[in-house]
């Protein structure tokens, strides 16, 4: 334990830890979210549903745990927060990812260019430039009643409100395709609920948890991913350092997991956790990820594949000298003199040491059956089996 705990004090950052025992798991998680608080880092939980029992029993045992997203309760959508955000950009960016055909998407991102020019004519000082100018003309009766009340109040004339008529009845379409796309998208961020929460808002050394359900449609779980991302993006622009932890079962994660580290910053403080790392990833998302880690701790895993590529590939191979003894002793009796026999002249010894053979530093078969509480770990400084059950 001492030596990890010795890798922590120099970095949180960089951890991957893979492995069935859930045990080590929880001390390793517990005892980074511990210094993460120490070093006021706001931090990111995501973690699969079925490892909600070993998250929840340690992000819940201190008061820095803000909830759970996504929630019933609270708005989730950072899609559109910040002062440097481009709304448009990022609608563009969340009609990809929820695979709206291009027709339709040029429809809602005419529809958006006329709710923004409107809003600039006849709104506030200060228009809405987020999901708050969208839910506001969702109904087709709120342009023709924001108009009707410009007129009434000499904002625009009879003639410019004939012309924004015309410009509305052809992007109209678009509406009714955004009024589907956020519906759908409420049933996940909840946008109708007044209460909301989101990374930017935590204060420094608080947490907050996101739990992919095994149920969460692939396009779903892919922009709530991306959310994340942006919401990270906006905390670091407000000078808040992130530490993001990512706990994977036995639904993997794809590409949104690199999507998100690449929208975020590249000073996140990032550690990751699974039950299997070697099993159900391409190569090539494991090469990528792989360059976020610099630390690894490995427990026993159930597949003996993924023992052997710890063993082959994580550790390698050591020259083993080995060494091989033999006597030969001469029984005949004319040469078993009792003088011989006390100073054991009646035999010949052999020791011979024998040529290296390169051979696995840690035994696919040493890794499958490792005991609870015991690790691999391998990082710049160390690296050899530590017992976490002291």
């Amino acid at each position: 334990m001492n030596e990890i705990m010795s890798l922590m004090n120099r970095d949180i950052s960089g951890w991957m830890c893979s492995g069935d025992d859930e045990a080590v798991t929880s001390i390793v998680f517990k005892n980074l979210l511990h210094k993460a608080v120490e070093q006021r880092f706001v931090q990111v939980v995501i973690a699969s549903e079925d490892m909600l029992p070993t998250v929840s029993q340690i992000v819940e045992s201190d008061s820095r745990n803000k909830g759970y997203l996504p929630s019933y309760a609270h708005r989730y959508f950072p899609a559109f927060s910040g002062s440097e955000v481009d709304m448009k950009e990022r609608m563009v960016e969340i009609l990809k990812r929820c695979y709206v055909d291009q027709d339709k998407a040029d429809d809602v991102m005419a529809y958006i260019d006329f709710l923004t020019e409107l809003e600039s004519e006849i709104g506030d000082d200060n228009p809405a430039r987020d999901e708050t100018l969208l839910q506001k003309y969702l109904r087709a009766s709120a342009v023709e009643r924001a108009l009707n009340t410009a007129v009434a109040n000499g904002e625009i004339s009879q003639d410019e409100c004939r012309d924004w008529f015309d410009d509305y009845s052809d992007c109209s379409s678009g509406r009714i395709h955004l009024k589907r796309i956020l519906k759908r998208l409420d049933r996940c961020f909840s946008l109708n609920k007044n209460r909301s929460k989101s990374i930017s808002a935590l204060g420094q050394g608080d947490r907050l948890c996101f739990i992919i359900k095994s149920d969460m449609s692939e396009d779903m779980k892919t922009l709530m991913f991306e959310m994340i991302g942006w919401d990270i993006l906006e905390t670091k622009r407000t000078g808040k350092q992130v530490s993001l932890m990512v706990l994977e079962g036995s639904k993997k994660y794809g590409d949104e997991l690199l999507q998100l580290l690449n929208v975020s910053s590249a000073d996140i403080n990032f550690n990751f956790f699974a039950k299997d790392y070697f099993s159900g990833h391409t190569a090539s998302w494991t090469q990528q990820i792989d360059e976020y880690f610099r630390r690894y701790i490995y427990t026993a895993h159930s597949r003996m594949e993924s023992c052997e590529e710890i063993s082959s590939k994580r550790f390698g191979q050591i020259p083993v000298v080995r060494n091989s003894y033999a006597c030969d002793r001469d029984r005949r009796i004319s040469n078993n003199r009792v003088l011989d026999q006390l100073l054991n002249t009646n035999r010949v010894d052999h020791y011979v040491q024998h040529v290296p053979v390169w051979e696995a530093q840690y035994r696919k078969e040493e890794i499958h059956d490792m005991q609870k509480g015991i690790c691999l770990v391998q990082a710049d400084t160390y690296e050899g089996y530590v017992d976490l059950r002291r």
